[in-house]
């Protein structure tokens, strides 16, 4: 990491990520990183949706159920 970082310096770049990007769609490692943390936001309201289904199918069979394990993702896709 630390010689990666030296290598970028020396070629005229901020970090390695602007280097390995340089000439690329996002341009900078700062546009990468906004639209990397943009998409985690979008990922996890939909991980949250796709969590709430099998989960009220769960409380349905048990209403007592407040999360899901593990092993109930195969048991309640059948």
């Amino acid at each position: 990491v630390a010689l990666r970082a030296e290598l970028a310096e020396r070629l005229g770049f901020e970090n390695w990520a602007d280097f390995k990007i340089d000439g690329r769609m996002a341009k900078d490692g700062a546009t990468a990183l906004r639209f990397l943390v943009g998409l985690r936001e979008r990922l996890a309201e939909r991980n949250r949706a796709d969590y709430a289904q099998p989960l009220a199918f769960k409380k349905e069979l048990d209403p007592q159920a407040t999360k899901l394990d593990p092993w109930d993702l195969t048991y309640l896709s059948y």
